[in-house]
């Protein structure tokens, strides 16, 4: 705070009408005086001049395309409060906040109200692919907005970031039941990551499959024999690996963390913890091979467990984890859960309008399907 530039002003208008900067009277007026000139100059934010990106013409109506030409600019401060409103607008953007007015922000801010509508209509539509009575308790997962839900009914009782499929490993939508938590899995790895991943990774470091507890069984049938790594020709093996089953074993440095959440379907997508908990404190969460990885998978299990009548503790469960040993929990009752992609909301409690990255595209296609005879750009996507 404290860096000036002239259009901060221009900003602090935008930032008032979108609803982020809610006391306008904290950014002094410019004054009267009869020439404009255009914005000189580039954008300032916290720290430093950063990009020589002024702020577009769609940023405010015609007539705040020009500032006086004798602006005192050291009345325009990067004030906290303009600081605050700036982070306010990221965050509802699920951009990172921290106050830059950066390539992103500046290209939400000059997004013209017209996709904004688009946007609400096109998620509006995504509503109606949901079943018509969303009752009880249940899991929805917004894929785009990198969050899982937990509610009943209307009341929501937890919630918590999550990470889900990068671009070309998109997490599927759809909706299923969850029928068991197991604690200290096993994770199977799937044939095609057996391929593209773990050969390389054996050809480079013969002890790697030791060093990362992986069993190698000679099919996928339950009882399979095991296989010993060396008797396997990794270099020439190729598509060859598909008939066997890898298998890394439960404890530390598993794929799946200490906990997996399983609602079996065709996709093989499902819920789990992960080792890589510093993952989580990025804002954009596209980073795995299509299942959802969990920030606090205690807390969900724990969620899950005691709703469904099962005489275990959180305490238990922590010792469960702690004893390294695997444990199935069957669910009483099967747990729907929905796997969505929504790119804008409206929060019930405050009424603000969240918008999130188009990660995978979506926007567009259906917009083409929505609005065949209109130019509808959804130009929000990272």
């Amino acid at each position: 705070p404290g860096m000036t530039d002239p259009r901060l002003w221009l900003l602090a208008e935008r930032l008032f009408i979108t609803g982020d900067l809610k006391d306008f009277s904290v950014i002094p007026p410019p004054p009267l005086i009869a020439r404009p000139k255009p914005f000189p100059g580039p954008i300032l934010n916290t720290v430093q001049i950063t990009e020589q990106i002024p702020l577009r013409e769609a940023l405010l109506p015609p007539s705040w395309w020009f500032i006086p030409a004798s602006l005192p600019v050291h009345r325009l401060r990067y004030s906290k409060a303009l600081l605050r409103a700036v982070q306010h607008f990221q965050q509802r953007y699920s951009l990172e906040p921290d106050g830059v007015l950066g390539k992103n922000t500046l290209g939400a801010l000059n997004l013209p109200v017209e996709d904004h509508i688009s946007k609400i209509m096109l998620n509006m539509e995504r509503w109606r692919w949901l079943p018509h009575q969303l009752e009880g308790r249940r899991i929805l997962v917004n894929i785009a907005g990198f969050r899982l839900v937990g509610m009943n009914d209307r009341q929501v009782e937890i919630t918590m970031p999550v990470i889900v499929g990068k671009l070309g490993h998109n997490t599927p939508v759809f909706n299923h039941v969850m029928t068991y938590v197991e604690v200290n899995p096993y994770w199977n790895i799937p044939p095609s990551i057996a391929r593209n991943e773990i050969i390389a990774k054996v050809i480079k470091n013969p002890f790697y499959l030791q060093e990362q507890r992986i069993r190698i069984f000679a099919d996928w049938q339950e009882g399979a024999p095991e296989v010993m790594p060396e008797s396997i020709d990794w270099v020439n093996i190729g598509r060859g690996i598909n008939r066997f089953h890898l298998r890394q074993e439960p404890g530390p440095g598993n794929a799946l963390g200490t906990m997996k959440f399983m609602f079996p379907n065709n996709n093989n997508v499902y819920m789990h913890d992960t080792p890589a908990h510093s993952l989580f404190r990025r804002t954009q969460r596209a980073l795995s091979h299509g299942c959802i990885r969990l920030s606090r998978p205690l807390d969900l299990a724990s969620y899950i467990l005691s709703n469904d009548h099962q005489m275990i503790s959180r305490e238990q469960l922590k010792a469960q984890v702690a004893s390294k040993e695997r444990k199935i929990f069957v669910l009483n009752q099967p747990l729907p859960v929905h796997l969505i992609y929504r790119t804008a909301r409206v929060d019930r409690d405050t009424g603000n309008a969240y918008f999130y990255g188009d990660i995978y595209g979506r926007d567009a296609r259906l917009a083409e399907a929505m609005f065949p005879d209109q130019e509808t750009k959804c130009r929000y996507s990272y």
